[in-house]
């Protein structure tokens, strides 16, 4: 009963059980498991390596968090690497960029830009590695088991296949199934700390970059008093209460070290909700994870869950969705549910949005672009390439003060060098091409303004300054000064105003772009 019979032949793999827990691998004779483990990163942050070694290291460096050290050439070898980054924080830090390296390719998930953006889902080297949202985390999975997540915040995720055990190495240990070794370093010997730890497998320096506490007197900590407050259900409390939203998790996964952790970094920031908040998804992940059951925690009033429009909130969301890509939930993946969003009826995901169906945009050479999305394919600016239902390609060139590179995400034709034009004192103007000369009116002036830019694609801007007279200088001033400047950009006017130093005033009102006096009225009604 409940049981199926499925031929397999040697070297493959199936899964044995209905969530997806266990893999089976066949050989000559019979299946046996595949049995993979995970190491976790999050808070500020906490290490899980693969042996369950449980550890915090605060460096803001970028670290080996996992990789192979192996010569064994029937392993793909692989990379991953974190950078670590303060935030702000007066304390501790948190995962700011994820980094896998895979078959010769260098995949980046980070709320920064860096390198070409790509939308998700995509598809790299015909399949062999796989890149998806699932849950609130992009997802990298490759064709051999393994797979790195993070959630954009501080939370990351790598798993591994049996096959690796004894051949790996980095802040994630050596997966050996011993706890006492995994503090390994780089050069075989056990580091005494965790600070000793993250200096061996440093392999990159940021600009101001610390390597963790010196030692325990200095790192940050909280008295009891404070701690007492912040284990109650009402702040970490809840992630061990036997009767609270994670009871079913307990069982599978140990609250004992997410609820020190929890009641760590909240005392660490003074109560702060949002990493009360964090803390508790951390521990929402890890048990879903491991296929456990979690009950809503979240409300209106406690840690709302931010989603994009046309979609809804869900404790255990699609962890492979539906997207204008596959149309449907992809066959191949066999991930869990995910805490996350899910896009609302008629609607389907589009990159990070969710859209109607009749909005999704295209795919090209194993990409998929955005509804009305402008690209350069190729990696050359050779072509100009629209997404308007289906892919429109037209010859292009960069211009001659122009060069096709990446920026912001964005590959596209950026400038080469700048001209630059100032007016300082009574006034004294410099042009762009370097003229010298004064003039003391006092009227309204346009400075800089772009001029025959039709069939460019030059985006249009003016520049306009008003002077008034001097009075700093005399009582009866023969010289004027400027009194404010706005830029017209984009339909929208940003006023800078004389004796109004860190303020900008902003209109967006298209009655108001005739001159400066009545941009200013405009901007104060």
């Amino acid at each position: 009963k409940n049981s199926h019979y499925e031929v397999c032949g040697r070297g493959s793999s199936l899964w044995v059980d209905e969530h997806c827990i266990e893999r089976c691998t066949c050989n000559s004779s019979n299946c046996h498991p595949m049995a993979y483990s995970t190491c976790m990163v999050s808070g500020d942050p906490h290490y899980r390596t693969f042996d369950g070694h449980h550890y915090s290291f605060q460096g803001t460096c970028v670290y080996q968090m996992a990789g192979v050290c192996t010569n064994n050439k029937a392993l793909e070898h692989f990379d991953v690497l974190v950078q670590n980054d303060c935030r702000g924080k007066k304390a501790g830090s948190s995962t700011k960029l994820v980094e896998v390296v895979v078959y010769g390719h260098t995949i980046i998930i980070s709320k920064e830009h860096k390198g070409l953006l790509t939308n998700l889902p995509v598809k790299l080297l015909k399949g062999k590695v796989q890149v998806y949202l699932s849950g609130g985390f992009a997802v990298i999975h490759t064709d051999f088991g393994v797979k790195v997540s993070y959630d954009w915040h501080s939370t990351s995720f790598v798993t591994i296949p049996h096959t690796y055990s004894g051949a790996m190495c980095g802040m994630c240990g050596n997966y050996n199934f011993k706890l006492n070794d995994d503090m390994q370093m780089k050069n075989g010997k056990q580091a005494a700390t965790p600070e000793e730890l993250g200096q061996s497998w440093r392999v990159a320096e940021i600009p101001g970059c610390v390597h963790g506490c010196k030692d325990k007197n200095h790192c940050p900590n909280c008295d009891i008093t404070q701690k007492e407050n912040f284990e109650t259900n009402e702040f970490c409390g809840k992630i061990r209460d036997p009767k609270g939203p994670f009871r079913n998790c307990h069982a599978k996964v140990d609250p004992s070290s997410f609820f020190d952790d929890c009641v760590y970094d909240v005392c660490l920031n003074n109560g702060n909700k949002n990493t009360l908040c964090s803390s508790l998804q951390t521990y929402t992940a890890a048990c879903q994870q491991k296929g456990a059951e979690v009950f809503a925690w979240r409300s209106k009033d406690f840690c709302e869950f931010k989603h994009p429009a046309n979609s809804h909130y869900k404790i255990c969301a699609n962890g492979c969705p539906s997207t204008c890509n596959s149309m449907s939930a992809p066959t191949s993946c066999k991930t869990l549910c995910q805490e996350g969003w899910a896009c609302d009826a008629g609607f389907i995901l589009s990159g990070d949005q969710c859209v109607p169906l009749s909005q999704c945009g295209c795919l090209y050479n194993d990409r998929y672009y955005k509804n009305g999305q402008v690209f350069h394919p190729n990696g050359l600016c050779q072509e100009e390439c629209t997404c308007n239902g289906k892919v429109n390609c037209v010859k292009f060139s960069c211009g001659p003060h122009e060069t096709c590179e990446v920026k912001n995400g964005v590959r596209d034709c950026q400038a080469v060098g700048k001209g630059v034009c100032t007016i300082s004192g009574d006034p004294h103007y410099k042009t762009f091409d370097n003229s010298l000369y004064d003039f003391q009116g006092t009227c309204t002036y346009t400075a800089a303004q772009g001029c025959y830019l039709e069939g460019t694609r030059l985006n249009p801007f003016s520049v306009v300054v008003e002077n008034e007279k001097w009075y700093a200088m005399s009582n009866h001033p023969k010289v004027s000064v400027a009194k404010l400047v706005a830029v017209e950009v984009y339909g929208n006017t940003l006023v800078l105003r004389k004796n109004q130093a860190g303020m900008i005033m902003v209109s967006i009102s298209f009655d108001c772009m005739t001159n400066a006096h009545i941009l200013f009225l405009c901007l104060i009604n």
